[in-house]
């Protein structure tokens, strides 16, 4: 129970870990608003010995690192609004503006790349996830008329794009349910499991996707036998998976899903949300007013526990939520100027 994160503030060549129980999915938000906001907010969560204190890769659901020396601001946010990929890189770019002089990234791999940053191996919870055989080969089976019922009734929309390049150049198409790594994890045998007549065309996928943007693609080049992916998610595993794919190359693109429209010569634009909708969804997210406090769920569960007899042990981090207090018109000043600059830059280019 929890949205763990940890945090880093890099200086004078030395680096200090801190953790939070809950504060993942309001790290967007917290840190938005500058350096010395962002250090104030990390500096309120709990410190922690630098070789004891790191989360496992299961148990992250966020990231953020500070260089101070450097000037580098690393943000691996769990904040659900940024799941959509174009609206994520509109994010970084306001806060590109906010943070004037830095250089904004998402670390791919999530906390395995923000510890590499200070030197620290990554620490991997457990093995590379299986597919979900039963679902997958039901889908890869069915004629098109039935796929996209039986995928929305399995995964709730959740989207993974395939193509193919046939050897012919042909180019098909397949919605995937599940994560992405369990398509990776599966190996070779991926693809013997596909029926080309199964495959669908560019213009029925666009149908089935809508307006919801995929939570991450694969594209096979069959002749050159070389898989390239990407995700929404971050991907801890990408370099294990080659080894599941003997005599095949793998291109992993992380976040890059414009290399996948490429790929497949554009046929497919993936579907992004308006700019002013981005706006309204991101100013919603940034200037929310967050009373609720999750730790006090943990309060009512300890008091429901005494009531019945029990003694149930819970951690000290789990009843703290320490989460800045700015004013709301500073905020909304400091974001007005942000997009008042994005925009600018942007017609600039």
């Amino acid at each position: 129970m929890g949205h763990r994160c940890n945090l880093v503030i890099v200086e004078n060549d030395d680096w200090r870990l801190y953790y939070s129980h809950w504060g993942a999915i309001n790290l967007a938000r917290e840190t938005f608003w500058g350096p010395k906001f962002a250090r104030q907010f990390v500096e309120m969560q709990n410190p922690e010995k630098k070789d004891r204190g790191w989360l496992d890769t299961t148990s992250s659901e966020g990231s953020v690192l500070l260089d101070f020396d450097k000037k580098i601001f690393l943000i691996e946010a769990g904040d659900q609004e940024l799941g959509d990929l174009p609206r994520r890189k509109f994010y970084l770019d306001l806060v590109r503006c906010v943070w004037k002089g830095w250089k904004v990234r998402w670390p791919p791999r999530g906390c395995v790349d923000v510890g590499a940053y200070v030197g620290r191996k990554a620490d991997h919870s457990r093995n590379p996830p299986t597919m979900h055989f039963e679902i997958a080969r039901m889908l890869m089976k069915l004629p098109q008329s039935n796929k996209y019922h039986t995928w929305k009734k399995e995964t709730g929309e959740y989207l993974i794009v395939a193509s193919f390049r046939l050897k012919d150049g042909t180019l098909r198409y397949m919605p995937f349910p599940s994560m992405l790594d369990s398509y990776l994890a599966y190996g070779p045998e991926l693809i013997a499991s596909v029926k080309i007549e199964n495959m669908t065309t560019a213009k029925h996928l666009r149908t089935l996707m809508g307006k919801r943007f995929p939570a991450g693609g694969i594209h096979f080049e069959m002749a050159k036998k070389t898989v390239h992916y990407w995700s929404e998610s971050k991907m801890i595993y990408d370099d294990e998976f080659p080894h599941m794919w003997h005599g095949w190359k793998l291109r992993c693109h992380f976040d890059d899903f414009e290399k996948h429209e490429k790929l497949i010569d554009n046929e497919i634009e993936f579907p992004r949300m308006p700019r002013k909708e981005m706006v309204k969804t991101l100013r919603e997210m940034l200037l929310a007013v967050d009373d609720y406090n999750p730790a006090e769920a943990i309060f009512g569960l300890l008091e429901m526990g005494a009531k019945a007899g029990l003694k149930p042990q819970v951690s000290r981090e789990a009843l703290e939520n320490e989460k800045l207090d700015l004013p709301g018109e500073m905020k909304e000043r400091i974001l007005d100027k942000a997009l008042a600059d994005l925009e600018k830059k942007q017609k600039s280019m």
